[in-house]
């Protein structure tokens, strides 16, 4: 499974830097890249035939101790044999190595130079 998350993430960025590197204006937010950064996962999933082991979800809250909010990433892919759910209560839980992948989107702009001397 190690490498069927890696061929996900590595063709599902190929096709993410085509679009943006096109020149369209596809990405005025960090919300437009995230939407099809998860439209492009879900296509992927798909026609690698990895529908019934993955499965990618937005802003998903992962808690430490104490109830805490420890993290929501913008998208997080789950494997789907470690994923629980109650329809009845839209209730739903995962282990932690049930977690594939999580991914955050920072865009960096011009306007921010603090930000570009850190990098």
């Amino acid at each position: 499974m190690g490498n069927e998350i890696h061929t996900l993430l590595e063709r599902t960025a190929l096709d993410i830097k085509e679009i943006y590197q096109s020149g369209e204006k596809d990405f005025l937010s960090e919300d437009d890249f995230k939407c099809t950064l998860f439209s492009l996962f879900d296509k992927n999933i798909e026609n690698m035939n990895l529908s019934d082991k993955f499965s990618v979800h937005t802003e998903v809250s992962y808690y430490g101790g104490g109830d805490n909010l420890k993290y929501r990433p913008d998208l997080s892919i789950f494997k789907k044999e470690y994923l629980k759910t109650n329809p009845a209560s839209f209730d739903w839980s995962i282990p932690e190595k049930g977690v594939a992948s999580i991914i955050e989107i920072k865009f960096i702009k011009k306007n921010r130079t603090k930000i570009y001397e850190k990098i």
